[in-house]
């Protein structure tokens, strides 16, 4: 990550309707199925802001951020609980197996290139009946120059991610599409202007950031998980 894409992301996680909401709706989802005080591992924590706010509802917290830019950013948050390397850096360093309640894996699994193999590797961290909570991109049809931009290897869809889930030996809790009210205009918007990632996530102008802000909080209606959306939010769950 560069230093650029640090400042790009810290400004989208604050005040941008796409960033807020998403922190706001991730939180949760955390918030409603790990205990309170309970481990957490996020691995590619980025600017540390997800973390920060769990942090600040009672959970034990702790990130994995490879990029130096990155890892600093996030440890102005949590000081002294981010890991400046690779997972595999911070699995020899901690000897961490089985020691987390919940993996948290944002915006992560696309860029792995094997997938299935980390993934069960991710969960060899995870104590028994433990969670893995993770977002990913959606819809194969939605790609364009800004997934080769951030070195994404796929899109997923609802069943590619049951059939990764059952690879891995884990299964699917819970998965539900996010940002569904607004993937028409995306969907046109990336096909016309064809926008990098930092075009992409550029605050827009303040009447419309505070348009798009109220259409994505409908969102929150339970419904709205099951059409297609940008993004999915899903659980996977380790047994015991």
């Amino acid at each position: 990550m560069k230093n650029d894409d640090v400042a790009a992301l810290e400004d989208l996680e604050t005040g941008h309707w796409w960033g807020e909401e998403r922190i706001v709706r991730l939180a949760q989802l955390v918030e409603r199925n790990v205990p309170k005080r309970g481990r957490i591992l996020e691995i590619g924590c980025g600017t540390g802001r997800i973390l920060s706010e769990l942090d600040q509802r009672s959970f034990d917290c702790f990130g994995v951020e490879p990029s130096k830019s990155g890892f600093e950013s996030a440890s102005k948050h949590l000081p002294n609980k981010i890991f400046n390397g690779t997972l595999r850096d911070y699995v020899d360093s901690e000897g961490s197996l089985n020691n987390f309640d919940c993996i948290l894996l944002f915006d992560v699994l696309e860029h792995l290139e094997d997938d299935r193999n980390d993934l069960i590797s991710i969960a060899k961290l995870v104590k028994p009946n433990g969670l893995i909570i993770f977002s990913v991109p959606a819809d194969p049809k939605l790609w364009s120059k800004l997934d080769e931009e951030v070195f994404h290897f796929r899109r997923y869809t609802m069943r590619s991610i049951e059939e990764l889930a059952c690879s891995s030996y884990l299964t699917l809790q819970y998965s539900t599409y996010w940002c569904s009210i607004l993937k028409a205009p995306i969907k046109i918007y990336r096909k016309m202007f064809n926008p990098s990632f930092t075009s992409n996530i550029k605050k827009p102008l303040p009447a419309i950031n505070l348009l798009l802000g109220i259409l994505i909080r409908f969102e929150r209606l339970p419904w709205f998980g099951k059409i297609p959306g940008v993004s999915i939010f899903g659980i996977f769950h380790k047994s015991s």
